[in-house]
């Protein structure tokens, strides 16, 4: 049998932008906001799929599969976009700052995994692709009010969009879940075509 790996798809997001992203964290820690659990930004990435817990191998054939579909996607130029939460409207579960710039290049290239994800038994997702970097989560036990508080934190944030960076790869991570969050470490790395 197999051992099981909790893992994902993702863009790594380079240093530049980590500070960018530790910078607005700070910012809201320094609110003294309750039930908001930020994201420590070492761990920030841009997740084109979650795969969930699945089988190491899975895992391998996935890599093994996307690697010559990254090869063969340019490499496309992005950049720091408007901040933003889910869900659009109602109480705030996730604070993110968006991603714009050359993103038609990793839609297709998510929309090629989610093929090569369906052909290995993994679920498609259900929901639309909003390139996204998340700052903070608010914890499931926080109340109405504090949810509210968490989303008119957005507007009182300090921050410029437009940071520029490159995809240049696309990493397979495994996560595993602790008691100060997630720890993620990098299976393999999926070279994407040089422009």
């Amino acid at each position: 049998m197999s051992e099981t790996v909790r893992a994902f798809l993702a863009v790594e997001i380079p240093e530049d932008v980590k500070t960018v992203l530790a910078g607005l964290c700070e910012q809201l820690e320094g609110m003294g906001l309750r039930g908001l659990r930020r994201v420590r930004p070492e761990g920030v990435h841009l997740t084109l799929k979650f795969l969930g817990s699945v089988g190491a191998d899975v895992a391998e054939r996935l890599a093994a599969e996307v690697g010559p579909i990254a090869a063969e996607t340019p490499a496309p130029s992005l950049r720091l976009a408007d901040l933003g939460v889910f869900p659009a409207s109602g109480p705030a579960r996730v604070l993110w700052v968006g991603v714009g710039g050359e993103t038609d290049s990793l839609e297709g290239l998510r929309l090629r995994v989610e093929a090569v994800g369906e052909k290995l038994g993994l679920p498609r997702e259900g929901r639309g692709f909003t390139p996204h970097l998340t700052l903070a989560r608010v914890r499931n036990g926080a109340s109405s009010s504090e949810r509210r508080r968490a989303r008119e934190a957005l507007g009182a944030l300090r921050y410029e969009p437009g940071t520029r960076f490159e995809a240049d790869a696309v990493a397979l991570m495994s996560s595993t879940l602790g008691p100060g969050g997630a720890i993620h470490r990098r299976l393999a790395r999926l070279p994407l075509r040089a422009a």
